[in-house]
Protein backbone atom coordinates (compact mmCIF):
# COMPACT_ATOMS: atom_id res chain seq x y z
CA UNK A 1 0.00 0.00 0.00
CA UNK A 2 1.33 3.52 -1.01
CA UNK A 3 0.47 5.39 2.12
CA UNK A 4 -0.99 4.01 5.26
CA UNK A 5 -2.95 6.40 6.97
CA UNK A 6 -1.52 8.61 9.90
CA UNK A 7 -3.97 6.87 12.98
CA UNK A 8 -2.08 3.37 12.42
CA UNK A 9 1.20 5.29 12.29
CA UNK A 10 0.90 7.19 15.57
CA UNK A 11 -1.48 5.29 16.84
CA UNK A 12 -4.05 7.80 17.73
CA UNK A 13 -6.94 7.18 20.03
CA UNK A 14 -10.32 8.01 21.67
CA UNK A 15 -9.09 10.32 24.30
CA UNK A 16 -6.35 11.80 22.12
CA UNK A 17 -5.33 15.38 22.92
CA UNK A 18 -4.19 17.01 19.04
CA UNK A 19 -5.11 21.17 20.48
CA UNK A 20 -3.26 23.29 18.42
CA UNK A 21 -1.81 20.04 16.27
CA UNK A 22 -0.29 20.48 12.67
CA UNK A 23 -2.00 17.66 10.63
CA UNK A 24 -3.29 19.48 7.41
CA UNK A 25 -3.20 16.98 4.70
CA UNK A 26 -2.98 13.99 6.84
CA UNK A 27 -4.91 10.42 6.50
CA UNK A 28 -6.76 10.08 9.41
CA UNK A 29 -9.54 7.29 7.34
CA UNK A 30 -11.32 5.45 9.88
CA UNK A 31 -9.64 6.66 12.68
CA UNK A 32 -10.82 6.62 16.29
CA UNK A 33 -10.78 9.70 17.84
CA UNK A 34 -14.02 9.69 19.90
CA UNK A 35 -13.82 12.39 23.03
CA UNK A 36 -10.59 13.60 21.62
CA UNK A 37 -9.31 17.42 22.23
CA UNK A 38 -9.17 19.19 18.64
CA UNK A 39 -8.99 22.54 19.89
CA UNK A 40 -7.55 24.98 17.29
CA UNK A 41 -6.17 22.61 15.22
CA UNK A 42 -4.87 22.38 11.82
CA UNK A 43 -6.04 19.83 9.81
CA UNK A 44 -7.04 21.53 6.29
CA UNK A 45 -7.27 19.00 3.87
CA UNK A 46 -7.48 15.99 5.93
CA UNK A 47 -8.53 12.64 4.68
CA UNK A 48 -10.55 11.55 7.36
CA UNK A 49 -13.25 9.29 5.76
CA UNK A 50 -15.74 7.11 7.89
CA UNK A 51 -13.54 8.29 11.42
CA UNK A 52 -14.76 8.31 14.55
CA UNK A 53 -15.17 11.87 16.28
CA UNK A 54 -18.01 11.66 18.69
CA UNK A 55 -18.35 14.07 21.60
CA UNK A 56 -14.90 15.57 20.46
CA UNK A 57 -14.36 19.02 21.00
CA UNK A 58 -12.95 21.04 17.84
CA UNK A 59 -13.71 24.61 18.61
CA UNK A 60 -11.67 26.99 16.69
CA UNK A 61 -10.09 24.36 14.51
CA UNK A 62 -9.66 24.15 10.80
CA UNK A 63 -10.85 21.53 8.81
CA UNK A 64 -11.53 23.16 5.40
CA UNK A 65 -11.35 20.99 2.23
CA UNK A 66 -11.37 18.03 4.57
CA UNK A 67 -12.79 14.96 3.33
CA UNK A 68 -15.02 13.79 6.13
CA UNK A 69 -16.95 11.25 3.91
CA UNK A 70 -19.21 9.20 6.08
CA UNK A 71 -17.23 10.56 9.23
CA UNK A 72 -19.13 10.41 12.25
CA UNK A 73 -19.14 13.65 14.28
CA UNK A 74 -21.94 13.18 15.93
CA UNK A 75 -21.75 15.29 19.75
CA UNK A 76 -19.07 17.43 18.26
CA UNK A 77 -18.60 20.74 19.49
CA UNK A 78 -17.13 22.90 16.71
CA UNK A 79 -17.74 26.18 17.39
CA UNK A 80 -16.61 28.63 15.29
CA UNK A 81 -14.71 25.80 13.68
CA UNK A 82 -14.12 26.12 9.83
CA UNK A 83 -15.59 23.44 8.24
CA UNK A 84 -15.32 25.69 4.07
CA UNK A 85 -15.53 23.10 1.52
CA UNK A 86 -15.50 20.07 3.12
CA UNK A 87 -16.82 17.01 1.80
CA UNK A 88 -18.84 15.56 4.37
CA UNK A 89 -21.66 13.53 2.01
CA UNK A 90 -22.97 10.50 4.86
CA UNK A 91 -22.02 12.16 7.09
CA UNK A 92 -23.46 12.07 11.19
CA UNK A 93 -23.60 14.89 12.64
CA UNK A 94 -26.37 14.69 14.68
CA UNK A 95 -26.66 16.45 18.18
CA UNK A 96 -23.66 18.40 17.10
CA UNK A 97 -22.73 21.73 18.04
CA UNK A 98 -21.53 23.94 14.98
CA UNK A 99 -22.76 27.35 16.32
CA UNK A 100 -20.59 30.07 14.67
CA UNK A 101 -18.93 27.91 12.68
CA UNK A 102 -18.16 28.30 8.79
CA UNK A 103 -19.38 26.08 6.94
CA UNK A 104 -19.28 27.85 3.43
CA UNK A 105 -19.43 25.34 0.44
CA UNK A 106 -19.65 22.13 2.30
CA UNK A 107 -21.28 19.08 0.90
CA UNK A 108 -23.45 17.22 3.35
CA UNK A 109 -25.32 15.44 0.90
CA UNK A 110 -27.61 12.61 2.79
CA UNK A 111 -25.58 13.68 6.04
CA UNK A 112 -27.82 13.51 9.36
CA UNK A 113 -27.87 16.82 11.22
CA UNK A 114 -30.66 15.65 13.30
CA UNK A 115 -30.80 17.89 16.69
CA UNK A 116 -27.60 19.43 15.89
CA UNK A 117 -26.84 22.91 16.42
CA UNK A 118 -26.04 25.58 13.39
CA UNK A 119 -26.72 28.80 15.39
CA UNK A 120 -25.62 31.97 13.46
CA UNK A 121 -23.46 29.52 11.49
CA UNK A 122 -22.36 30.44 7.71
CA UNK A 123 -23.97 27.68 5.42
CA UNK A 124 -23.75 30.19 2.07
CA UNK A 125 -23.86 27.24 -1.05
CA UNK A 126 -24.41 24.44 1.45
CA UNK A 127 -25.13 21.50 -0.10
CA UNK A 128 -27.65 19.80 2.33
CA UNK A 129 -29.41 17.35 -0.53
CA UNK A 130 -31.00 14.86 0.95
CA UNK A 131 -29.95 15.66 4.30
CA UNK A 132 -32.20 14.37 7.34
CA UNK A 133 -32.29 18.32 9.25
CA UNK A 134 -35.11 16.69 11.78
CA UNK A 135 -35.12 19.32 14.99
CA UNK A 136 -31.93 21.00 13.88
CA UNK A 137 -31.57 24.67 14.83
CA UNK A 138 -30.66 27.47 12.00
CA UNK A 139 -31.99 30.89 13.64
CA UNK A 140 -29.83 33.22 12.22
CA UNK A 141 -27.93 31.05 9.99
CA UNK A 142 -27.08 32.16 6.75
CA UNK A 143 -28.09 29.66 3.87
CA UNK A 144 -28.12 31.87 1.28
CA UNK A 145 -27.64 29.74 -2.08
CA UNK A 146 -27.80 26.32 -0.11
CA UNK A 147 -29.79 23.08 -1.44
CA UNK A 148 -32.27 21.72 0.62
CA UNK A 149 -33.72 19.58 -2.31
CA UNK A 150 -35.34 17.01 -0.54
CA UNK A 151 -33.97 16.97 2.80
CA UNK A 152 -36.20 16.17 5.79
CA UNK A 153 -36.64 19.79 7.68
CA UNK A 154 -39.94 19.90 8.80
CA UNK A 155 -39.13 19.97 12.26
CA UNK A 156 -35.87 22.30 11.98
CA UNK A 157 -35.81 25.51 13.42
CA UNK A 158 -34.92 28.40 10.71
CA UNK A 159 -36.14 31.32 12.56
CA UNK A 160 -34.10 34.71 11.57
CA UNK A 161 -32.86 32.53 8.13
CA UNK A 162 -33.53 34.26 5.05
CA UNK A 163 -34.39 31.40 2.87
CA UNK A 164 -35.53 33.10 -0.17
CA UNK A 165 -32.22 31.76 -1.97
CA UNK A 166 -32.40 28.51 -1.20
CA UNK A 167 -32.78 25.56 -3.50
CA UNK A 168 -35.81 23.57 -2.45
CA UNK A 169 -37.25 21.68 -4.98
CA UNK A 170 -35.78 19.47 -7.99
CA UNK A 171 -35.34 21.89 -11.06
CA UNK A 172 -36.57 20.30 -14.47
CA UNK A 173 -34.15 18.32 -15.38
CA UNK A 174 -30.41 18.69 -17.23
CA UNK A 175 -32.83 19.84 -20.45
CA UNK A 176 -34.47 21.92 -18.22
CA UNK A 177 -31.44 23.90 -16.59
CA UNK A 178 -30.43 24.12 -20.14
CA UNK A 179 -32.68 25.63 -21.93
CA UNK A 180 -35.21 27.32 -19.77
CA UNK A 181 -36.16 30.23 -21.26
CA UNK A 182 -38.62 32.70 -20.30
CA UNK A 183 -41.20 33.15 -22.77
CA UNK A 184 -41.58 37.23 -24.95
CA UNK A 185 -44.84 37.92 -25.05
CA UNK A 186 -45.59 39.01 -29.26
CA UNK A 187 -45.09 42.80 -29.40
CA UNK A 188 -47.95 44.11 -30.68
CA UNK A 189 -47.59 46.49 -34.04
CA UNK A 190 -48.94 50.33 -32.92
CA UNK A 191 -50.11 50.90 -36.68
Amino acid sequence: ELHQPIANAFNLTSDANLSGQNLSGADLSRADLRNASILGADLHGIFASDARFTGSRMNGADFSDAQLIGADLSQVEAKKSDFQRAMMRTADLSEAEFSDADLEHVVLLQANLENAKFNNANLANANLREADLSGADFRGADLSGADLTDSTRDTANFEGVDMTTCIVEKEEGFFGRLFHRKKKKPQEDDD
